[in-house]
């Protein structure tokens, strides 16, 4: 279908994707042009790297009916999938030099997301930075994932290491089975982000090895947004799945067990060691001890892998019944 032939309500953002939460009510309370309804984000950023494509496998779709529309520059196109767990993936692909053919904020380049104005409400939440594909994750997209159920969004942006960075660690974030997951760097700014954890798949209480799980990030209003965290501070997050919100805390318990259902990820960068009976605590560990490549584990059954990598990042501890905070360090 190609959207411009199609009469549907648009609701227009002029703003480019940076810090910024939008909430766009589409509603058809009378006669209307058209059984869709549609968000439009403009799209700005630039990107040092070439072919930054991920693969996504297209899935039938059992999902409510919906599509997009990409007017990008020539060096990135759009694509989306329909997945069974009721979400539409899109994402922007690089084919070309980005150096040489970058997404600026010379054009209006946008994404549009059109669902049936059944869903009444479409809520897009939007990740902080630009797009900006990073020179050392050669093969990540930016990708916005939309909760069609639900009927609400985040822009996973992989953007510079002086902001918050979102990257995709190869679908892999020591969980067995992952989509997208993500890891995040942050920045060296004091001060404290909000966000929300977003759970496509429950995590088994019995095993930490079922789901894939999206970290979406907000910065606090009184941070900059170029550069927002942390040496000093804290991260409140929340945890989202199908069920619905969960509200109670993490509170302390002896992470040996799983029972309490708390897990870790550890973003790239150290982590500080703490007792290991703090819900925030060090469970989290290297894929390798002898090769540092920045990207932790989750696992929430073994709290004696305690390590310190690089100078950057941050411990994230997770809890399925609800909210945390966490405290991290910058390592020297």
């Amino acid at each position: 279908m190609i959207l411009t032939e199609t009469k549907s309500t648009v609701t227009r953002f002029t703003k480019p994707i940076s810090a910024i939460e939008l909430t766009s009510q589409c509603k058809c309370e009378h006669e209307c042009e058209s059984e869709y309804c549609g968000v439009e984000f403009m799209v700005v950023g630039n990107a040092d790297t070439a072919n930054a494509t991920t693969s996504t496998t297209a899935e039938t779709a059992t999902a409510a009916e919906a599509f997009v529309d990409c007017h990008l520059a020539e060096s990135a196109t759009c694509d989306f999938v329909h997945r069974r767990d009721g979400t539409l993936q899109i994402q922007i692909n690089s084919h070309q030099n980005l150096s040489k053919y970058p997404i600026t904020s010379n054009l209006h380049q946008y994404i549009r997301i059109f669902l049936p104005f059944a869903l009444v409400t479409f809520a897009a939440k939007i990740s902080a930075g630009n797009i900006v594909w990073a020179a050392d994750a050669p093969n990540v997209s930016l990708l916005l994932a939309i909760d069609i159920n639900k009927g609400s969004a985040a822009i996973h942006a992989p953007i510079t290491t002086d902001t918050i960075s979102i990257n995709t660690n190869n679908g892999h974030i020591g969980l067995a089975t992952v989509t997208a997951a993500v890891t995040v760097t942050l920045g060296t700014k004091s001060g404290s982000i909000s966000g929300t954890i977003y759970q496509y798949h429950s995590l088994n209480a019995a095993s930490s090895t079922d789901g894939s799980i999206f970290l979406f990030l907000q910065p606090a209003s009184n941070l900059s947004v170029s550069r927002v965290v942390v040496n000093t501070g804290s991260i409140s997050l929340k945890i989202v799945d199908f069920n619905g919100f969960f509200s109670a805390t993490c509170e302390p318990q002896n992470l040996d067990s799983i029972s309490n259902n708390c897990v870790t990820i550890l973003a790239p960068g150290g982590i500080e060691k703490r007792d290991a009976n703090q819900c925030s605590g060090v469970v989290g560990y290297s894929d390798s001890d002898d090769y540092d490549d920045g990207y932790g584990s989750i696992n929430s059954n073994n709290s004696n892998k305690n390590r310190v990598h690089n100078s950057r990042g941050s411990l994230l501890a997770v809890s399925k019944n609800g909210n945390i905070t966490i405290g991290f360090m910058q390592a020297e």
